[in-house]
């Protein structure tokens, strides 16, 4: 499925879960875990502060599951120095 207003398509992932992905490949979204992973934190660290609402980049709920913008905290790591 290819929506040309975007940069983005839908592929099926190994868990067979259609997925938005830009056209260079890369997702759109990253997880709470990939999130934490990156800035050297537990998963706990970063649910408080959407909790709080203290988190510096966008998010998106999704049911149980949170999402993060990969473009907004790409930023995000840019502005304090880790990208």
């Amino acid at each position: 499925m290819q929506n040309s207003s975007h940069n983005y398509h839908f592929k099926t992932a190994e868990d067979g879960v259609s997925r938005p992905h830009r056209e260079d490949g890369g997702r759109l979204t990253l997880s709470v875990e990939e999130c934490a992973e990156m800035l050297g934190v537990g998963k706990s660290v970063i649910y408080k502060m959407i909790r709080e609402k203290t988190v510096p980049f966008s998010h998106m709920r999704f049911g149980r599951t949170i999402k993060v913008s990969r473009k907004s905290f790409n930023e995000y790591l840019r502005s304090i120095g880790l990208l």
